[in-house]
Formats: structure tokens, C-alpha cells, sequence
């Protein structure tokens, strides 16, 4: 909004926000949170000064109403599946800015959005607006919460990683190859149940009920397993990952083992996914995916990765990597 020469402090005012939060040095720790009504507010504002649902983010406005447009479209499929399916045709049709992506596979369904020009959206607060938008109203078109397995980001952890497990009940895997919710399968077939008056009502409440914080158990299991990777893509120790929790290492056990986890199980479950999504990459040996796994010799990795999934590294290569 800035950028298109909004008066910015008017347009916080306006929403009930104090605009020197923008000056505030601090860390983002020490700042006060904002109440979801006023965000809310905020957004319908610059969507309303700049005609733009997509808040300045992308190079063409995408004008208010396309978001409504695609949900009547979506609310007439029968189940979520096909709901998503439509929804991803439909921005590709309509936009050449942003490119949505619906393929169900044997480890989920997963919807991928792309930027053309990323560049824009710097600290991608669109591109996490709109994952997080695109799950919430799931949920609501089939009135049920609707579980994710994992959210994928295409860059590294930002200090402020820890805040994510308000926003995706799952863990967060930063430096993938794209941007995208990967849904469990099963809930793909979950029939959607909203009709057009409830859609009606919906819309003139947006963003509200989608910004509110539906039900998600804040586990620390998720919040270690966001943690647990450091920008680098270095695995953190549980001496580490303990001190950014202000808890000593044998709390953070205890604290897991009440969730039925451990720090060891974690960190295997994430070494495992690596690997998987290492293996991927032909341009690269085996010798150096377990190297970049912090095994410097080839039989300990394949041993490891045989114990996690029944296969040497490269007869896994060979059978599922394409």
C-alpha cells in the first residue's frame, strides 16, 4: 500500500491501530498483538483504496469481487477435492500473476501457489495470507476442521519461526522447492456442505472468520519441529532447541513425552523427509545427500535409511523418485 502512495498512518488510524507499532525498534516479542476485528479492518481497507484483493502484492490489481467469483463457483462441487481442483483452474484462468496448483498423490493432496514475480511480496506476506486463507476455507466449506500434514515454504525460517504454529496446525518446511499445503488425502472426499446464503454471509464478514484462530492445539511438538532446523539447515541439539524455549533439556523432554513424542523421534521424522526430498535431486549422489544429513559415511546413511523406509537410498531412488 505504501509503495502506491497510501497514506499509511491515516489507513491505521482509520482501523483502531496506533501507527508508530511501524517505528517500534523493539523485537517483535515485545510488541503488543492486534486484535483480529482491527487486522481485518486494515486489510478491507487496502483492498478498498487500492481495488486490489491482492493488496499490492502482485504487478496487476486483481479487483475486488474475484475471491467471491471463484467461491460461488467452488460452493457447487460436491466434495473438497473438486472444490480445490476448481479453485486452482479458475486463478488460472482468470490471473496470469499468481499460478494455483491442485495434484493428489500417494502422500496427499497438495495445493501449490506461485508468484510470477516474487520479488514484489518480499516478505511473502501474500503468499502466506493466501495458503493460510486457502486452509481455513476449506474448513468452512465442509463445516469440519480439516487436517494438514505439512505446509511447505520455498525460504528460509524467519526469525520469527516460532509464530507459525498459530497460523498451521503442522509442521512447516522452510527451504522447499515450493510453496504449498499438503492436505491428507482422505479429506479431499469430505463433501462440501455450504450453500449460497451462507456464502453471502460469509463474504461480507471476510477476512474475520478466516483470520480468527480456529481451534488448533498450539502443540510443542510442532513448535520444536519448526524449530528444530536452523536457518542454515542445520539440525539444532535438544540442548538448542530447550534454551530458545526458556526450558531446560530434561523439561523439554518431559514436555514431549506428554504428547507422546520424543526430541529423538523429531529429528528422525525430519531426516527422513530430507533425505526423501534429497534423493529427488539426481544432480546429487547419494555420498552427498547423507553428507548434507551429517553422515560422512555412505553405509551409515544407507543403514539409517534403510531402518526409516525399508529400502537402500538407492533402490528408493530408483522405484518412487522421478
Amino acid at each position: 500500500a505504501a509503495r502506491e502512495g497510501v497514506n499509511i498512518s491515516n489507513a491505521l488510524t482509520k482501523c483502531g491501530i496506533a501507527p508508530d507499532l511501524l517505528s517500534n525498534e523493539s523485537g517483535y516479542r515485545d510488541l503488543p498483538r492486534v486484535k483480529t476485528e482491527k487486522v481485518s479492518a486494515l486489510i478491507r481497507e487496502v483492498w478498498r483504496l487500492l481495488d486490489d484483493e491482492f493488496m499490492g502484492f502482485t504487478a496487476d490489481v486483481c479487483k475486488q469481487g474475484v475471491f467471491g467469483i471463484i467461491a460461488a463457483q467452488v460452493i457447487t462441487k460436491k466434495t473438497l477435492g473438486e472444490a480445490l481442483a476448481c479453485a486452482c483452474y479458475l486463478y488460472s484462468t482468470l490471473r496470469n500473476d499468481i499460478c494455483l496448483s491442485y495434484i493428489a498423490g500417494t502422500d496427499g493432496a497438495r495445493l501449490t501457489i506461485e508468484l510470477s514475480k516474487p520479488e514484489l511480496d518480499k516478505s511473502h506476506f501474500l503468499l502466506e495470507f493466501f495458503l493460510l486463507i486457502w486452509h481455513r476455507f476449506s474448513s468452512w466449506l465442509v463445516a469440519e476442521r480439516v487436517p494438514l500434514r505439512r505446509v511447505y515454504l520455498d525460504y528460509p525460517s524467519p526469525q520469527h519461526v516460532d509464530e507459525y504454529s498459530l497460523l498451521f496446525p503442522c509442521h512447516c518446511v522452510f527451504n522447499s522447492r515450493s510453496n504449498a499445503l499438503l492436505f491428507e488425502l482422505d479429506s479431499m472426499a469430505l463433501p462440501v456442505k455450504q450453500g449460497v446464503t451462507e456464502l453471502n454471509r460469509f463474504l461480507i464478514n471476510s477476512p474475520t472468520d478466516l483470520l480468527s484462530k480456529p481451534n488448533f492445539k498450539r502443540s510443542l511438538t510442532t513448535q520444536v519441529m519448526n524449530q528444530v532446523v536452523d536457518q542454515n539447515n542445520r539440525f539444532r541439539s535438544l540442548e538448542e532447541c530447550a534454551d530458545l524455549f526458556n526450558m531446560s533439556p530434561r523439561n523439554l523432554r518431559r514436555r514431549l513425552a506428554d504428547e507422546d513424542n520424543s526430541f529423538a523421534d523429531i529429528k528422525q521424522t525430519l531426516r527422513m523427509e530430507r533425505a526423501i526430498s534429497l534423493l529427488s535431486d539426481r544432480s546429487l549422489s547419494i555420498a552427498d545427500v547423507g553428507q548434507q544429513l551429517g553422515f560422512f559415511e555412505n553405509a551409515s546413511f544407507s543403514r539409517a535409511f534403510k531402518n526409516w523406509t525399508g529400502l537402500s537410498p538407492r533402490l528408493y531412488r530408483d522405484h518412487y523418485s522421478s
